[in-house]
């Protein structure tokens, strides 16, 4: 076949083995220490993200990362249209109204946290967790109460020392952390896991409608990582 014939079955060949990326995503981090938190460095740091970036490298897909608070707020930006994305997070019906999920890349257990020998009637004494995660979103629709919602691990234990709340429902993950960062013995306290949920990736369902080959790029990466349990 002649060169200049060829030329258009190679472009062709090109185009559809890997399609171009518009433009990177722009990824809402939320402040969820140790999945995803900002270093004493200034930079991007945590379990969440080197997984993110392993399955986005395999996608061929780039990204760039937007620091959050929290999970409300990369929620009302994706909202908003300034972000296309968050990571990671487990799936609620809140969440899936505007995003596709992802996943999952990771594991996240989900545990009650109270003094040894003190159990409370669960789900029935007054509970804290982080404001706006799915664990406060769970507390909720089970009806459990009442709450107190605070911004950091570091509050759950206060509030616990200071006999507000009788039990902390989080991540256990992060529970676990906090104990360990302020040197306080994980005797003192005793967990009773409660669920396990799948952790990921929400991309927008507008850009996904723009991009239609993004999910398929996903999906194939998501095939070649199985779901991460840290615990």
């Amino acid at each position: 076949m002649p060169l200049p014939a060829l030329i258009p079955c190679l472009l062709l060949l090109l185009l559809c083995g890997h399609p171009a990326q518009a433009r990177p995503l722009t990824l809402a981090m939320p402040h969820f220490p140790p999945y995803t938190y900002i270093n004493a460095e200034g930079q991007a740091d945590g379990i969440a993200l080197a997984r993110l970036q392993q399955l986005l490298t395999r996608a061929g897909v780039e990204f760039r990362i937007v620091p959050v608070p929290n999970y409300g707020r990369a929620l009302a930006e994706l909202e908003a249209g300034d972000v296309d994305g968050f990571f990671l997070a487990s799936p609620n019906n809140k969440r899936s109204e505007h995003a596709h999920f992802f996943g999952p890349l990771m594991l996240n257990r989900w545990s009650w946290f109270y003094f040894a020998g003190k159990k409370p009637g669960l789900c029935q004494s007054p509970t804290a967790t982080i404001i706006n995660t799915n664990t406060q979103y769970w507390l909720e629709q089970q009806g459990c109460g009442p709450l107190h919602t605070v911004h950091q691990a570091a509050d759950l234990i206060s509030l616990l020392t200071d006999g507000r709340v009788s039990a902390a429902f989080v991540a256990r993950r992060v529970m676990l952390e906090e104990i360990r960062r302020q040197g306080l013995p994980v005797t003192l306290f005793t967990e009773q896991p409660e669920l396990v949920q799948p952790f990921g990736l929400y991309i927008a369902y507008t850009l996904l409608q723009e991009q239609p080959a993004l999910a398929r790029q996903i999906n194939d990466a998501l095939l070649q990582l199985p779901p991460l349990d840290t615990d």
